[in-house]
């Protein structure tokens, strides 16, 4: 298995790769600063694939990995809406709460925030 981190101050990707090249997995957030508030990052994505693949810690490595790349630019919390990709909104959001995220508004939203990693 191999990761991989494109990063910089307004995006960030974190890429893996299993050992057939069908296997695949990718974590994205993008930076939201918003009233002189700087620190906000919202996660665009987390998707392995094949579905085959999912329960098995790949996805929590993903974001394990996010989550240290974005405080390296002055992150201090993520968000996320979690829905797509023809996944169960609960599953998701399990995933979310396992890695740290809370319930955050009635409309969906989850937060993290990063404190120590």
């Amino acid at each position: 298995m191999t990761y991989q981190i494109y990063d910089g101050p307004t995006h960030i990707s974190v890429c893996w790769r299993g050992e057939d090249l069908s296997e695949r997995g990718t974590a994205e957030a993008d930076h939201y600063p918003y009233e002189g508030f700087d620190g906000r990052w919202h996660i665009a994505r987390v998707l392995i694939q094949p579905d085959t693949l999912r329960g098995m810690g790949i996805g929590s490595g993903l974001l394990t990995r996010l989550k240290k790349a974005v405080r390296t630019y002055g992150g201090t919390h993520l968000t996320v809406a979690p829905g797509g990709y023809n996944m169960d909104p609960e599953k998701q959001r399990a995933f979310y709460r396992k890695s740290g995220f809370e319930d955050h508004s009635k409309d969906g939203l989850m937060i993290c925030w990063l404190r120590e990693i």
